[in-house]
């Protein structure tokens, strides 16, 4: 994980479900303002088909990054001959440590957040029809608003309180940043037991708890901690 940018992959999750939700956004205004029924075809086409295929792809290549480092570190204090391919092959039988989210709970979320859209949008329809509403008063107070309408996910602390609701975005790209750095470690177990030593290395990951975030950076072999640049 030295070489490998976790930030930056999760930063970008974030802006693609953001550029989704600006896309929803300008639907549900339009339509609101032409009086179309629904929308619903228009939420399910983004929410219900978006593709993973990226989320996938950078989870293998992580793989790979973990285990050059790890190699890089082993040949510290081993001259040997190693084969990248070699070991992710034997070291994907064995068992992981973390456990990931799975996909479908990203999808899950996703089209819980297209339907919320869709039915906030009939409420508000049937709202700005009323007689006695302004129109663009009612217009301009949806497009200033619509932020909250966004923040459809709780967020609990320790104790099982809503501290806040944030936006599919930003729990999604959380939810990113565990499968990535979790992978990581899994793949750094994974070799620790494939190269029969005691090798760990703690990459640097957005939003690192207190516990973790001084060792950041840092190599572990044989219980002695090595500077890894």
């Amino acid at each position: 994980m030295a070489k490998y940018n976790i930030y930056g992959h999760v930063l970008y999750s974030e802006i693609e479900y953001e550029k989704l939700m600006y896309t929803t956004e300008r639907i549900f205004i339009n339509a609101l303002m032409n009086r179309i029924p629904n929308i619903d075809k228009w939420t399910s086409d983004i929410w219900d088909t978006i593709d993973h295929e990226y989320m996938i792809k950078t989870l293998e290549e992580i793989k790979r990054d973990v285990i050059q480092s790890d190699i890089e570190l082993m040949l510290r204090y081993k001259d040997m001959q190693i084969d990248i391919e070699k070991i992710l092959e034997n070291t994907d039988k064995l068992e992981d440590i973390f456990t990931l989210n799975k996909l479908q709970k990203f999808k899950t979320i996703e089209k819980k957040y297209g339907n919320h859209i869709s039915n906030a949008y009939k409420k508000k329809l049937k709202t700005i029809n009323e007689d006695y509403i302004d129109e663009f008063t009612y217009l301009t107070e949806q497009i200033k608003n619509f932020q909250k309408l966004e923040q459809t996910i709780s967020y609990f602390n320790s104790e099982g309180q809503i501290v806040r609701r944030v936006t599919p975005s930003t729990y999604l790209s959380m939810l990113y940043n565990v499968n990535l750095t979790r992978t990581g470690w899994n793949q750094t177990f994974k070799d620790a037991e494939y190269f029969e030593k005691d090798l760990m290395l703690l990459e640097t990951h957005p939003n690192s708890c207190p516990h973790c975030a001084p060792m950041q950076r840092q190599g572990l072999f044989k219980n002695r901690q090595v500077e890894i640049s």
